[in-house]
């Protein structure tokens, strides 16, 4: 018996895309419009949250004197370990220049820079002074959010530095400004990322710079935040932080 072939009726089956129906057999579906995208729900509220940390983070450095010092002196304690750095790589000193602000109410700061030749004429070499657009400038940073040099006649502040010896801020210029270095208020680090002051003489101490936040730009004597001292230590360059802690009067190494 001779069996006759047939044709199956077409079938039909719908996307989940937006798309007429096609035949059995065929995959092609038309893609969205993608213009018709948007954003889901979860991915709003993921949004809010980070939104809401980052706020609330900045709220808390605002009305926390004390976290505008540590925050200030993890960031100097970052460059300065640039400075280091950017001696070695380069394989020539770098200097590092603290800034104390010639009035009350100027911002101190830091200057990292190359003492390059300035005479305008012969090879390389150094005059130990700063000229824009003559001597190399890396970073110059100044402290935000009334951050200070520490006044060494504040209120409940240290009487010793964080390696137990007494205070010695004047550096020959008598002005207690905070900045503890053999040098006039800078020092060098060598190609061999070894400390020195800015005669080029290995520090016959170890360097310390002090910050904090006084109450205001007249009164320096009364503290709102207790100083962080940045410690710099002889040979090494190695740096490291130091907190005083105001309620025993003691150095906390951080």
């Amino acid at each position: 018996m001779q069996l006759k072939k047939t044709t199956p009726a077409a079938h039909f089956y719908t996307c989940n895309v937006k798309e007429s129906p096609v035949k059995a057999g065929h995959s092609q579906c038309i893609a969205p419009d993608q213009g018709e995208q948007g954003y889901t729900l979860v991915e709003v509220i993921v949004v809010m949250v980070i939104v809401g940390i980052l706020a609330t983070g900045v709220v808390f450095m605002f009305a926390n004197p004390s976290a505008r010092v540590r925050g200030q002196a993890f960031t100097m304690l970052g460059e300065l370990n640039q400075a280091r750095s950017e001696a070695v790589n380069r394989n020539i000193d770098v200097r590092v220049t603290f800034l104390p602000g010639a009035a009350a109410t100027d911002e101190d700061g830091y200057r990292i820079w190359i003492d390059d030749w300035d005479a305008g004429g012969g090879g390389p070499g150094s005059d130990g002074a700063y000229t824009a657009g003559s001597d190399t400038l890396i970073l110059e940073t100044f402290f935000p959010l009334a951050v200070q040099f520490y006044d060494k006649n504040g209120t409940g502040g240290p009487g010793v530095d964080p390696d137990g010896g007494g205070l010695n801020m004047e550096n020959g210029d008598s002005d207690d400004d905070g900045i503890e270095f053999d040098g006039a208020d800078e020092f060098v680090f060598t190609a061999r990322g070894i400390a020195e002051d800015s005669g080029s003489a290995t520090l016959d101490n170890t360097g310390f710079v002090y910050i904090y936040l006084p109450a205001s730009p007249a009164d320096h004597t009364t503290m709102r935040a207790a100083p962080y001292g940045l410690v710099v230590t002889t040979g090494t360059g190695r740096i490291r932080i130091a907190r005083w802690d105001t309620s025993d009067a003691a150095w906390r190494t951080k």
